[in-house]
C-alpha cells in the first residue's frame, strides 16, 4: 500500500489546553501545514523544483531534507532552523528572488550558509488550537506561509503577513514522529497522557472507566477534577472553578452499580436539584447518604476531547420530573465569573482527571496508558537495566514482575546457564544480583538448576555481598516476549510506536523498532482483545524488513488475538496442517517460484502492550504477493504502459459472487454473470472482494482474472464445466482444499476469508488459473466463526451443515459434486485415504493440539492469558478443556469421514505403501485405490494365490473395480476391500 508520513502513522488526537511547545535544542524536526497534511516542507532543488524552499505532496512519504535541526538563538527569543542534509539556514529576505527563466523562486526566505542576525531566527507560538504560526524575529509580522496550488508559485515556501490562514499554520515533529505539543509532564493536558509537576498521573485516552472507585472510605482515591476548555478546577462548594490547583476541591467517586456516586475528600456528595423555570443546574453538596444522585462518565471528542461526566438519575420519566436536557457538567463559559454546572452536551462539557494516587497510576498502566517518567521505587531504584542472555528483561508495571523467554532446550525442567548483565543506578556501593540462592559467576553466568516456568524466581539486589536491599519477582516462559509501546491504536489508519521481540532462540540484543499499528479485523474489532497489523519503518518513515522466528524477512507482520477461539489455537494449528499437506501453488509445482506458499506461518508469543500483560498471540506472516511469489506488474516506461501479471483477492463478505452463482442461502443457480467491475475506479473492493495485489492506489489493477473464473463457475453449461475448469482453477489444489475443509467442518471459508490468485496473465501457460490460500480459521474443528458449538456437532455431512446453517455451497463444489465429467468424488475418496494414514490420522491431528497445549501450560501462558480476558467478552476461560473437546471431536470427525469414503486401513496398519519406493494403494467399498510415483506394473491375488488382475499404475491415481468384500494381496501387501 502507499507509503505514509510518519507522522500520519503517528497522529493521535491532540486537545491543546494553554500548551506548551516541547522542542529538544538541536534535534531533527519536520514541518507540516495544517491545510495540507500529507506534505513536508524541503529543498526544492532536490524535488525538481524551481523554489528554493518547497512543500513537497508529492512522494507521500519523507525524504532526507525534510528534516530541520532547531537551535535556540543566542538570546533565546526563538530559534535557528537549518537543513539536516544541506547545512542550510532558512533566513528572511524582503527581496523576491527569480531564476534565469524568470520564474520566482523565493519570497520572503532565502538559504544561507550562515545565521547571523535576527533574520535568520524564528519564533514559533502555539496557536490555542494545536498548531503553531512561526514568526521572523527580524522582521516583525513576517510568518511562515505555504502559497496555494493556483498560484504563481505553487507550494513555494516564503512568508506573509498573516499568520491566521492554514497555509501559514503547522504542526512541527520531531524524527519519532511526536508532535512538539505532545507535551507529557505539564500540568495543563496537552497530548493523551501525562505527569504534572506535583506528581498527578492523568489521560484523555477514551477509557470507559477513567478512574478508580473507592471501596474504602476511609482510605479514598482522590483526584481534582479540571474543565477542559477553560483550564479551570472545580470547587464543590459554590459551584464555583478556580485557576488554583491548591484551591480545587479533591473528589472520590463510589460505584452503586448503576453509575457512580460523587463525594468530595470531607463525605459530602454532589447533587443538583434541576430548575424547571432556568436553565442553570448549579451543583451543590450535602451531608449524609447521596441516595440517588448518580452520574456516568463519557467522552466526547471534539476541540475540546476529554471525559463527561452525565447525570443518570431522574431522567425524562421520572416521576415529578422533566429533565430531557441539561443533564452534562459544564463550565458555563461566563465572562463575569468561573461557575459549574448542568447544560447540553457541548465543548465545556469535557474535562480531565488527576491524582498522584499509585492505585490511579497502576489503574491507567493496566489499561495500556503509555505514562512515561514514572518514579523508580524498590528493585527499580537500584537497578536501571538487567539482561539475561544478552537481552533486556520484560518488566510488567502492574504485577511489578519481570519476564524472560527460555530456550526450547531448558523444556523438561533442565539447568538453565545464562549471561547476566546489570547496570546499576549510581549510589556508591556495590552491588550483585541474586537470583533465588543462585549468585552470578566471576565470568559473569548464572545457573538455575531445573529452571521451571511454574514457579516465581526472587531476584535480589545484594549490597556488599551480603545485604538484600531490594528484590523482585521473575517469571520465564517458553514463548517469545513480543512488547508493543502506542499512543493509541484504531481500525483506520496507522498510529506509530515501538516494537521489540524477545526471542531466547535468537542470537545476540533484540533491538527496539520503529512500528506503526492498526487493529485488524471486522467483527474482531469488538472484542475487548485486539489483533494489530503491523508495518515496520525506519525514522524517515520508509519500510523496513526484518526477520522473526526464522520466517520470512519483512515489513508486514500481524498479531492475532485469537480472541473468539476458546482453544487460541485453532487458526494456526489448521494453517499448520494446510502447510504441511496440501499440494503446493501451481507456480511451485511448475517450477516457475519454488518458495511460493500459500499458507502462512506463526509462533505464538506473549503480548505487552505499553509496559502491561496482554495476553497470548499469534505472531503471523501474511499472505500476500512475497508469500505467494506472484509476478509483479511491470511499471511503465517512456514508451510502454503498466503491465499487471500477478493479481491477489480475498473474498470479504457473503454474496452472489463470492458465493459463485448463487444468493445466500438459495439453494438455485439462476446462471447470471457476476457483476461489472470497473478497473479504473481505484476502489479496494468489488462485490464483497477485496484487491490485495496490485496496489489499488498506487498501481493499475484488474478484477478480469477474478471475474472469468466466477463467470465460468456461474454461467457456463456442465460439459464446459467438467472439460475445462481445469483451466479455471487449480484442480488439485481445489480437491485438498475440499478436504481440508471438511475435515475442519469449517463454518465461515468457502468463498470468504479465502485468498484468490493468479500468477501471471500474461505467461504462456497457466494465464487463466485461480489458485487458493486459506485465512482465518478460527470457526473450525467444532465450533462455529462467533465460538459456538451448537451446530458442529463432528458426526455430520459438510455440505448439508453450510446449506443448513451457513449461506449455502459454494456453487463450485455443488456443481463438481453433481457433474459427470471430471471424478471428483471418486478423486476425493482417493485423497482421502491418502492423507487419512498420515496427515488425517486423528492420533496426528490431536497431537498438533496437544503440543501446543503442552507448550502453553509448560509456559504459564494459558492461565496468564485467562486471568487476563477474565471478566471480558474473549473467550479464553478453559483453553485446555477447549483442546480435551477438540480431541474428542477429531476422533468422531474421523470415524464419520472413514465411513463417507469407505476408507479401510490396510491390515497392521498399513495403508499408503510404498514398494521400492513406488507404489501407493488403498482399499475401499467393492474397489482398490492405486497410484506410483513411476509407471509401475502392479499384480493382485486372493489369499490363495489366485491372480486376479494386473494393473499399470503411475502417478495419476486410479480406482480399481470389481472386487467383492475380502482381503487381497497387491505385491505382497494385504489390502482389506469391503
Amino acid at each position: 500500500m502507499k507509503k505514509t508520513f510518519l507522522f500520519l502513522l503517528g497522529l493521535m488526537m491532540v486537545i491543546s489546553l494553554k500548551a506548551t511547545i516541547k522542542i529538544a535544542d538541536g534535534q531533527k524536526y519536520y514541518f507540516v501545514c495544517t491545510q495540507w497534511p500529507s506534505g513536508s516542507i524541503v529543498l526544492g532543488e532536490n524535488h525538481s523544483q524551481s523554489p528554493l524552499v518547497y512543500y513537497d505532496m508529492e512522494t507521500g512519504q519523507l525524504s532526507p531534507d525534510s528534516y530541520w535541526i532547531l537551535k535556540k538563538s543566542d538570546n533565546g527569543d526563538g530559534y535557528t532552523i537549518c537543513n539536516a542534509q544541506s547545512k542550510q539556514y532558512l533566513v528572511y529576505s524582503a527581496t523576491q528572488q527569480t531564476n534565469a527563466n524568470g520564474e520566482i523562486i523565493a519570497k520572503g526566505i532565502v538559504l544561507s550558509s550562515s545565521a547571523t542576525s535576527d533574520y535568520a531566527v524564528w519564533k514559533i507560538t502555539e496557536n490555542g488550537e494545536g498548531a503553531v504560526y512561526i514568526e521572523n524575529a527580524g522582521a516583525s509580522g513576517q510568518y511562515f506561509n505555504i502559497r496555494n496550488p493556483n498560484s504563481d508559485t505553487p507550494y513555494l515556501v516564503g512568508t506573509y503577513r498573516t499568520n491566521t490562514d492554514a497555509n501559514g499554520l503547522f504542526n512541527i515533529y520531531d524524527e519519532n514522529g511526536k508532535s512538539v505539543m505532545d507535551a507529557t509532564d505539564d500540568t495543563d493536558p496537552s497530548g493523551t497522557c501525562g505527569t504534572t509537576e506535583n506528581g498527578e498521573y492523568w489521560e484523555l485516552t477514551g477509557l470507559q472507566q477513567p478512574v478508580v472507585y473507592t471501596t474504602d472510605t476511609a482510605n479514598p482515591v482522590l483526584y481534582t477534577i479540571r474543565n477542559i476548555r477553560s483550564g479551570l478546577y472545580v470547587i464543590g462548594s459554590n459551584s464555583r472553578l478556580t485557576q488554583s490547583d491548591t484551591e480545587a476541591s479533591q473528589f472520590y467517586f463510589v460505584d452503586n452499580g448503576n453509575g457512580v456516586q460523587i463525594y468530595t475528600s470531607d463525605n459530602q456528595y454532589v447533587e443538583t436539584s434541576y430548575p424547571s423555570t432556568y436553565k442553570n443546574a448549579p451543583l451543590n453538596l450535602s451531608n449524609g447518604t447521596a441516595k440517588n444522585n448518580i452520574w456516568k462518565f463519557g467522552f466526547y471528542s471534539t476541540e475540546n476531547t476529554g471525559y463527561t461526566i452525565c447525570k443518570a438519575d431522574n431522567l425524562p420519566g421520572a416521576d415529578g420530573y422533566n429533565q430531557s436536557s441539561y443533564l452534562y457538567w459544564n463550565d458555563y463559559n461566563l465572562s463575569t465569573s468561573h461557575v459549574i454546572g448542568l447544560y447540553n452536551l457541548d465543548a465545556g462539557c469535557t474535562f480531565v482527571f488527576y491524582s498522584s494516587d499509585r492505585r490511579h497510576l497502576n489503574h491507567l498502566l493496566a489499561n495500556g496508558v503509555p505514562l512515561d517518567n514514572v518514579p523508580a521505587d524498590g528493585f527499580k531504584a537500584y537497578v536501571d537495566s538487567i539482561r539475561l542472555n544478552d537481552k533486556d528483561l520484560t518488566y510488567d508495571r502492574i504485577a511489578d514482575r519481570y519476564y524472560a523467554p527460555l530456550p526450547a532446550n531448558t523444556r523438561r525442567e533442565a539447568d538453565y546457564t545464562t549471561t547476566v548483565q546489570v547496570k546499576f543506578r549510581p549510589t556508591g556501593d556495590d552491588y550483585t544480583i541474586r537470583i533465588d540462592d543462585n549468585d552470578v559467576n566471576e565470568d559473569g553466568t548464572i545457573t538455575i538448576p531445573a529452571v521451571s516456568c511454574d514457579k516465581s524466581y526472587k531476584i535480589s539486589v545484594i549490597k556488599n555481598g551480603t545485604e538484600e536491599v531490594a528484590a523482585a519477582s521473575l517469571n520465564f516462559t517458553f514463548l517469545p516476549i513480543v512488547e508493543l509501546e502506542m499512543s493509541g491504536c484504531n481500525g483506520s489508519y496507522y498510529t506509530t510506536g515501538r516494537l521489540r521481540v524477545t526471542d531466547a532462540a535468537a542470537n545476540g540484543y533484540a533491538p527496539t523498532l520503529i512500528a506503526a499499528y492498526r487493529y485488524r479485523g471486522a467483527s474482531a474489532q469488538g472484542y475487548s482483545k485486539k489483533s494489530y497489523n503491523i508495518k515496520l519503518r525506519d525514522e524517515q518513515g520508509n519500510s523496513v524488513d526484518h526477520e522473526f522466528f526464522g520466517l520470512r524477512n519483512d515489513n508486514n507482520w500481524i498479531l492475532d488475538a485469537m480472541a473468539v477461539d476458546m482453544s487460541c489455537m485453532r487458526n494456526r494449528v489448521s494453517t499448520d496442517l494446510w502447510n504441511d499437506f496440501a499440494t503446493p501453488p501451481y507456480q511451485r509445482r511448475e517450477g516457475w517460484e519454488p518458495k511460493a506458499k500459500s499458507g502462512t506461518r506463526g509462533r505464538f508469543v506473549e503480548v505487552f502492550l505499553n509496559g502491561t500483560y496482554h495476553g497470548l498471540y499469534c505472531m503471523t506472516e501474511k499472505v500476500d504477493r512475497k508469500q505467494l511469489r506472484l509476478k509483479k506488474s511491470d511499471p511503465a516506461t517512456d514508451t510502454t504502459e503498466e503491465t499487471i501479471h500477478g493479481t491477489l483477492y480475498k473474498g470479504d463478505q457473503w454474496n452472489y459472487e463470492v458465493l459463485m452463482g448463487h444468493e445466500l442461502g438459495v439453494k438455485s443457480f439462476p446462471k447470471r454473470a457476476p457483476a461489472a467491475y470497473d478497473n479504473n475506479s481505484h476502489s479496494e473492493t468489488w462485490r464483497n472482494f477485496e484487491i490485495k495485489y496490485p496496489d489499488y492506489e498506487e498501481e493499475k489493477i484488474d478484477w478480469g482474472p477474478l471475474w472469468n473464473a466466477i463467470n465460468f463457475v456461474a454461467t457456463s453449461s456442465d460439459s464446459d464445466f467438467g472439460n475445462s475448469l481445469p483451466t479455471y482453477f487449480d484442480y488439485d489444489v481445489l480437491k485438498d482444499y475440499y478436504l481440508f475443509l471438511e475435515l475442519l467442518l469449517a463454518t465461515d471459508n468457502h468463498g470468504k476469508n479465502t485468498f484468490f490468485f493468479n500468477y501471471d496473465q500474461q505467461g504462456t501457460e497457466r494465464r487463466e488459473m485461480i489458485g487458493i490460500a486459506p485465512w482465518d480459521l478460527d470457526g473450525t474443528w467444532g465450533r462455529r466463526w462467533d465460538g459456538s458449538n451448537t451446530y458442529t456437532k463432528a458426526r455430520q455431512d459438510f455440505d448439508q451443515f453450510i446449506w443448513s446453517y451457513e449461506h449455502g455451497q459454494n456453487t463450485i463444489f455443488y456443481r463438481l459434486q453433481q457433474g459427470k465429467i471430471l471424478p471428483w468424488n471418486d478423486q476425493l475418496k482417493e485423497r482421502y485415504a491418502e492423507l487419512r494414514e498420515t496427515f488425517f490420522a486423528p492420533e496426528a491431528l490431536q497431537k498438533r493440539f496437544q503440543d501446543y497445549a503442552g507448550l502453553f501450560s509448560e509456559s504459564g501462558a494459558d492461565i496468564r492469558e485467562q486471568n487476563k480476558w477474565a471478566g471480558s467478552n474473549v473467550k479464553h476461560s478453559n483453553i485446555q478443556g477447549d483442546v480435551t473437546y477438540i480431541c474428542s471431536w477429531i476422533k468422531s470427525r474421523i470415524d464419520y469421514l472413514d465411513n463417507k469414503y469407505d476408507y479401510t486401513p490396510v491390515i497392521d496398519g498399513i495403508d499408503q505403501i510404498a514398494i521400492g519406493g513406488t507404489i501407493s494403494i488403498s482399499g475401499g467399498k467393492g474397489c482398490i485405490y492405486g497410484k506410483a510415483t513411476t509407471p509401475t506394473k502392479a499384480n493382485i491375488y486372493t489369499l490363495g494365490g489366485a491372480l486376479i488382475k494386473s494393473v499399470h499404475l503411475t502417478p495419476t491415481p486410479v480406482t480399481i473395480t470389481g472386487f467383492t468384500p475380502g482381503i487381497y494381496l497387491v505385491n505382497g501387501q494385504k489390502v482389506i476391500v469391503k
